[in-house]
């Protein structure tokens, strides 16, 4: 699992650089057994309509989520 934090909202130039990363951590770091890399980016905020589009035609597993922050 390749997992990026993102201090801002979703950005769909944000698909390619997690895919880039996913490409590399297959082709250096994955062994013939093992499952298919996952990618997950967690963003500020996002647009469910601009994430489709943009992961449209990326082949590898990638999920976009949000997160919230709080002070305690």
């Amino acid at each position: 699992v390749v997992v990026e934090l993102k201090a801002r909202g979703f950005d769909p130039r944000d698909a390619g650089q997690i895919n880039f990363y996913l490409s590399v951590v297959d082709d250096t770091l994955r062994q013939p057994d093992d499952k298919p890399t996952i990618g997950l980016l967690l963003c500020q905020n996002k647009d469910k309509l601009t994430v489709e589009y943009a992961l449209r035609g990326v082949g590898s597993p990638i999920g976009v989520a949000s997160y919230e922050t709080t002070i305690l």
